[in-house]
């Protein structure tokens, strides 16, 4: 019989995740559009309840329920209180009892999704053993966040370590969709990758150049030889490893973990990074490790397991 089930809920810029999890693995999910409407929950809802019938097991099994979302989250209130356009009928919203209504009074509890990128990293992932950790996320955007001797940092408003996509790596960059200029996000976030690829020298010498708005199509380009997408991924993969070095002089980490969609291309995402990181972070103890999640799809879901059985001072395989 199936026991100690977590409900994990992945809610992306693009897409929500909606996970059945037991110490670490995902046991059933279903992803579904985010439709940035409230009406978001009534799918989450139908579709765990429809994978608990197809797994044969009740809800009663289920120890917790996790939402991880973008934005700044007050996680000891379970409220969710700033964002940027994506969730903001969330902003103020009872999540606890729309739980209760929903589940029947299931435990249930929120976090910002790169600190649940960490979480799950940290406790399942290939930071696994490590206490200082640091992980960027890319997604429809870019996120962060830094566990300090064992601790996920929050801070006094619920935005320390979650804003390494906005530390400026470019000043006279493009404008940031939080308002700012320069930040990372802003200039080779997945939305913004279509004017990045259109400034650089050459974009007009080739028809096919306009084809590339998505980093999927990117990285195909510069396995096939492209010079152009080449010349372009040379200099996104400096301004990463930009960010990285950012993260590693405020935080101090063992380890640096990259995940989410983009990095099912870490095979030629990681080495300029890494070589980028060893050139110029100011690291005297040594090389610190540039790591790629294994489960890039996965590690918000597994933090978000992780989370329930921190809240429930359960061990994290139960």
């Amino acid at each position: 019989m199936l026991k100690h089930i977590t409900l994990s809920v992945d809610c992306g810029g693009t897409n929500i995740k909606v996970a059945l999890m037991q110490n670490g693995k995902v046991l059933n999910y279903e992803v579904f559009p985010n439709a940035n409407k409230r009406s978001d929950l009534k799918i989450i809802k139908r579709s765990t309840y429809s994978m608990l019938e197809s797994l044969g097991i009740h809800k009663d099994v289920l120890l917790g329920i996790c939402l991880s979302l973008p934005g700044t989250v007050d996680y000891y209130n379970t409220r969710l209180v700033s964002v940027n356009k994506k969730y903001n009928w969330g902003v103020g919203f009872d999540f606890i009892a729309w739980a209760k209504k929903e589940f029947e009074g299931i435990p249930l509890v929120i976090e910002n999704d790169a600190r649940l990128a960490l979480l799950g990293e940290a406790t399942y992932g290939v930071a696994k053993g490590y206490d200082n950790v640091v992980v960027m996320t890319f997604g429809t955007g870019i996120g962060s966040g830094a566990m300090i001797e064992g601790k996920i940092l929050r801070g006094a408003h619920n935005t320390a370590g979650s804003l390494g996509g906005h530390m400026v790596v470019d000043y006279d960059g493009f404008p940031c969709n939080c308002g700012n200029q320069g930040c990372i996000e802003g200039q080779i976030g997945s939305w913004r990758l279509p004017d990045f690829i259109k400034k650089q020298n050459g974009f007009f010498d080739k028809d096919m150049n306009a084809d590339i708005t998505d980093y999927r199509t990117l990285c195909l380009r510069v396995e096939e030889g492209d010079s152009f997408a080449k010349r372009c991924f040379k200099r996104i993969t400096r301004l990463w490893g930009v960010g990285l070095v950012n993260l590693i002089h405020a935080y101090d980490p063992e380890v640096c973990v990259l995940t989410g969609g983009v990095l099912k291309s870490a095979h030629i995402i990681l080495e300029p990074v890494r070589r980028y990181v060893k050139k110029n972070a100011w690291v005297y103890w040594g090389e610190i490790p540039v790591l790629a999640s294994e489960q890039v799809d996965s590690s918000t879901v597994m933090g978000g397991e992780a989370l329930i059985k921190r809240h429930l001072t359960l061990p994290a395989f139960y």
